[in-house]
């Protein structure tokens, strides 16, 4: 069965069937082969070979079974951080998305409400 977006093995060839998933992954607002490779857990060397059209039928189903996870919302929410900091001078930090590294963006976080409550202490 083809859901929305989805190629068939025989359709189109390999190169078509990259091209499509390289469209989905753009759609998703996903930029660069990294960032899909730590979102769906398929390593960048097999995202790269399906983006050309090179790779195994398995590596084409699991993205394709990723990819049809995300378009359809299913999986909304995993992986999603809702991250928010409010300081005693009013500041407040709103970080809402797709995080890998939770505890450096709360580092970052607090090392930018620190340098906004100390100017004078920031690196130029």
């Amino acid at each position: 069965m083809v859901t929305r977006g989805q190629v068939s093995a025989d359709e189109d060839g390999g190169a078509g069937r990259g091209e499509t998933l390289r469209r989905r992954r753009l759609a998703l607002g996903i930029k660069s082969v990294r960032e899909l490779q730590q979102r769906s857990g398929v390593s960048r060397e097999a995202i790269t070979s399906a983006e050309a059209g090179t790779a195994s039928a398995a590596t084409y189903e699991r993205l394709d079974a990723w990819f049809a996870r995300q378009e359809s919302g299913e999986d909304a929410g995993a992986g999603q951080v809702e991250f928010e900091v409010h300081s005693e001078e009013g500041l407040r930090v709103v970080v809402r998305g797709h995080i890998t590294e939770v505890e450096e963006l709360a580092r970052s976080v607090a090392r930018i409400v620190e340098a906004i409550r100390n100017p004078s202490d920031t690196p130029a």
